[in-house]
């Protein structure tokens, strides 16, 4: 993960609401907050084009039942993000 521990639960460089299917791509974060409900359709590290989602979700077609925090791997950062049909969530930017 880049940055410390307490850069991830600080937010200490901020942080972006999604609540929509549109993908966002000009952001590097480090930790997402998922929203109850919320399904993610896609998910990419460190700029490459692919497609890593059901390495950090086990069932990534099912909703999230509960509040949740996806954190990247060691020195990872996710560069995309795009939501499935509803739902939420915060990146926190690193």
């Amino acid at each position: 993960m880049r940055g410390t521990h307490q850069d991830l639960v600080s937010a200490s460089k901020g942080t972006y609401d999604v609540n929509d299917t549109t993908p966002v791509t000009d952001k590097e974060f480090v930790g997402i907050d998922v929203a109850s409900g919320t399904v993610i359709s896609e998910l990419e590290v460190n700029g490459v084009a692919s497609n890593v989602v059901s390495d950090y979700i086990s069932t990534p077609a099912t909703a999230y039942s509960k509040n949740t925090l996806i954190v990247a791997r060691g020195d990872d950062y996710f560069s995309k993000i795009t939501l499935g049909t509803a739902g939420q969530a915060t990146l926190i930017l690193g």
